[in-house]
């Protein structure tokens, strides 16, 4: 064979060669494929609705020939000591179908079988959920695995392992402050593996009282802050108790993302039987207003002063002219750098804060780029509002002090601007719900893991892959058998 025959002959035959091995990319592996399979709640001791996943490839039996019937043994793993002795339920869901009932019987050893009521026709990337409900969980917080096997209408089998974590739920709920003069939160920390909720309730007596505020969690398997805003529902310094809670309405994702809180029907997370839940102590500010330069309060009004350096003193001083003047009274922040005062031991007048380290500077109120003391006073007038009723029984650390210099106060001279209001505001009311995605404890679906929806996720993305790759590989072949035809038209022209 001459040189300039092979060299189109072989490179025919790379393109052929190449163009079945492609083809054959994207064909089956393994028996199944097995999917990340999760409870729903993950914690430990819990009854909840556990979901094994696996999705059907090409070449295996069920097919083939369809799902006749299926064994899953959570007991293969030999620190399984959860309990199928509970389970309601049963069925089978196939991706974009209705879920299909299933008869089910178990055994102590920790192995299920079930029997759908129908045979379950299969084609290559179905992906099949298998649901069991009031499952009870393993006792202790691990990851696991659990050996299934399906058994096809011819009577063979195709077997995957699926892993399933554990993770015990844990909730921190430290003492601290929550002023009720602006945004109001409290910061919680923990691990909550699930979406749900986290709602904050006042305490009454051994039980929940009213719920004043709510968060949505999760998932998330290690541990994280939580920040549950109270929308100034806590006007006064009490112990509150934080629960978390996963969603029971729903039987799909979807649903269940959408959902809202409600502590009447949602289920709290338990661990081993016991509910998850911690108490901290709340103190509120003991002040009717927050202090704002421009502003006009009544004598009498206790003012929240906010930003300050911690522990630090401070002092009111008069001011005169448009220039600071003797001082009226003195303060010293706590370890938050906030503190109160009571207009009562100044008088009426135009006042600006300074620090007693540094009497001459002008502490700036609203943090702009201009600080004087026309552009930071306030005033206290007799003619002004009078003080709000907030409540409040804590003065976040902030000590007053006695007042020195002059008893009484000069009248205001007229400099800067001020703006006459009634100081604080009431509570306002209403849930603080958020968005979910939880489950049941005996109904519902369970949480899928990012891009692991009941309808496809993944799976999709793969089957595109095989498809991309056939089409690439028709190409490769047309291509080959052209340059065989080639070959043979410049042999038959050179006879």
């Amino acid at each position: 064979m001459s040189p300039e025959r092979s060299l189109p002959s072989v490179f025919a035959l790379w393109l052929l060669v190449a163009a079945v091995v492609l083809a054959g990319v994207g064909g089956t592996t393994m028996a199944l494929e097995a999917e990340l399979s999760e409870p729903y709640p993950h914690s430990p001791g819990s009854n909840v609705l556990q979901r094994v996943s696996v999705t059907a490839e090409s070449g295996d039996t069920v097919v083939q020939s369809g799902l006749e019937e299926a064994t899953i043994d959570f007991g293969a793993d030999n620190r399984f000591d959860g309990s199928l002795g509970n389970v309601t339920r049963v069925d089978v869901l196939v991706s974009g179908r209705d879920p299909i009932p299933a008869n089910f019987s178990t055994s102590d050893n920790g192995q299920i079988t079930i029997d759908p009521a129908r045979r379950i026709s299969l084609e290559a990337g179905d992906r099949m959920f298998f649901r069991i409900f009031n499952f009870t969980t393993p006792s202790v917080a691990n990851p696991y695995q659990a050996q299934v096997t399906l058994t096809g209408g011819n009577g063979a089998t195709d077997t995957a392992t699926v892993d399933y974590p554990i993770t015990r739920t844990t909730l921190s709920f430290p003492n601290q402050t929550a002023p009720q003069f602006g945004a109001q939160s409290v910061e919680l920390s923990g691990t909550v593996p699930n979406f749900g909720y986290i709602g904050v309730f006042e305490v009454d007596g051994d039980g929940r009282g009213e719920l004043v505020g709510s968060a949505a969690t999760g998932p998330d398997h290690d541990p994280q802050n939580f920040t549950v805003d109270l929308n100034g529902n806590v006007t006064e310094s009490q112990a509150l108790q934080a629960v978390v809670f996963y969603e029971t309405r729903g039987e799909t994702l979807d649903e269940r993302r959408n959902g809202t809180f409600d502590p009447a029907t949602d289920r709290p997370f338990t661990n081993t039987g016991q509910v998850v839940s911690a108490t901290g102590f709340v103190t509120t500010i003991d002040a009717d207003a927050r202090l704002e330069p421009g502003r006009e309060y009544a004598p009498g009004t206790r003012l929240y002063f906010a930003g300050g350096e911690p522990g630090t003193g401070y002092q009111v001083r008069r001011v005169e002219d448009g220039s600071l003047a003797g001082t009226a009274t003195q303060f010293e922040t706590g370890s938050d750098g906030t503190a109160t005062f009571d207009t009562a031991d100044v008088g009426t007048g135009r006042y600006a804060i300074t620090t007693v380290a540094e009497p001459g500077e002008v502490v700036s109120l609203d943090d702009d780029s201009t600080t004087s003391a026309a552009d930071d006073s306030f005033v206290v007038a007799a003619g002004a509002s009078g003080p709000a009723t907030t409540g409040g029984s804590a003065d976040a650390g902030g000590t007053d002090g006695g007042a020195t210099g002059d008893d009484a106060a000069s009248p205001d001279d007229g400099s800067g601007t001020t703006e006459t209001i009634g100081p604080g505001a009431g509570p306002t009311t209403g849930d603080a719900a958020g968005p979910d995605d939880g489950g049941s404890n005996d109904g519902g679906a369970a949480t899928a893991p990012p891009g692991d929806e009941e309808t496809g996720g993944v799976m999709g993305l793969l089957q595109q892959g095989f498809v991309l790759t056939a089409v690439v590989a028709a190409v490769l072949a047309i291509v080959a058998l052209g340059a065989l035809l080639a070959v043979r038209r410049r042999r038959s022209g050179r006879r």
